[in-house]
């Protein structure tokens, strides 16, 4: 039931991150898409997990989650998917036809290439030379329906965009 049925709690205990699990009796029952409909936060102190709309939902819906990173490639999504939780995904996400669904994937692995860059040490350039490059990447998450990713990407430019200059050996700043 834990394997198949609990989410990822994230506990960081002393020396290291272990990806723990949990099971809660409703949020639990929340099944797959690769599109969700739905987000969850756990927070550690209350030991509480929170679900959270991506999006206006019609009644009646069905809430979603991803049980796979979202901007993973559908190839890489199946066949996790497939050995982690033993089935086949169709979701609206899986069902596109190929042309779409390769469109997809290079929208995805740009977006986690992007975040991916912030997240690094690496210059990113000016601020400036960055906001173009965020609201593309926007753009894409809007395109993808996978509107969990925005906040991700949102908290890592304003991380950046508040860490101090890196200056080059020329003197110059990036």
């Amino acid at each position: 039931i834990v394997k198949t049925n609990a989410i990822v709690v994230g506990l960081v205990p002393e020396g290291g991150h272990t990806d723990a699990r949990a099971c809660f009796s409703e949020l639990c029952r929340a099944n797959h898409a690769c599109t969700p409909s739905a987000h969850y936060y756990f927070d550690i102190p209350s030991f509480t997990a929170r679900l959270h709309a991506t999006r206006d939902l019609e009644k009646g819906e069905e809430i979603t989650l991803s049980y796979t990173s979202v901007t993973d490639v559908r190839a890489k999504r199946q066949a996790q998917l497939a050995a982690q939780f033993n089935f086949d995904c169709a979701c609206p996400t899986c069902s596109l036809p190929p042309e779409l669904s390769a469109e997809s994937d290079r929208r995805r692995i740009a977006i986690d290439a992007f975040a991916t860059r912030l997240e690094s040490d690496e210059p990113r350039g000016s601020i400036e030379a960055i906001v173009p490059q965020v609201e593309e990447a926007l753009e894409w998450i809007t395109l993808e329906g996978i509107a969990a990713e925005r906040g991700r990407l949102l908290g890592l430019a304003v991380t950046m965009a508040m860490s101090p200059p890196v200056v080059m050996a020329s003197g110059s700043s990036v």
